[in-house]
């Protein structure tokens, strides 16, 4: 659907109502996900902010809460495609990267080898300059 890539009106739209929710899946036609802040869920002005993005997507939305503090990058364009290739060569067990909420930080979720290596200071540094902000190491579940 067009608008819901990253930095597109509709998820513009989605973070005025969710500022901090997390991903959006339009499973459907008819139906979306959206992943929200687990404080969200109890927010007593929920049912007006569901009717709210549900108006926005023109679908019936589910709400769901995930406790990551991060939102997913896809890496199937040019040029996240080929970020995403030189990261894996400095952290081979890159698995996820995301753009961190509220701030200019990219998350890069990776494996224990890498998460424990003794240089992953130093290549945190070369993740960094690659591209272009600070880099927060996960740890991959």
């Amino acid at each position: 659907m067009p608008g819901l890539a990253e930095g597109g009106e509709l998820r513009a739209r989605i973070e005025a109502v969710f500022p901090t929710y997390r991903d959006v899946l339009l499973s459907s036609d008819t139906v979306a996900i959206i992943w929200i802040d687990p404080r969200d869920c109890a927010a007593a002005d929920l049912d007006a902010r569901l009717a709210k993005v549900e108006a926005v997507l023109d679908r019936k939305v589910t709400l769901r809460a995930a406790s990551e503090d991060f939102r997913l990058i896809s890496a199937y364009r040019h040029p996240e495609v080929v970020t995403t290739r030189q990261l894996k060569q400095v952290f081979p067990s890159l698995t996820v990267r995301g753009n961190k909420i509220g701030e200019n930080v990219e998350v890069l979720v990776v494996g224990a080898a890498d998460f424990n290596a003794a240089d992953s200071a130093e290549k945190r540094r070369k993740a960094a300059a690659i591209v272009g902000r600070p880099v927060e190491l996960r740890l991959q579940p």
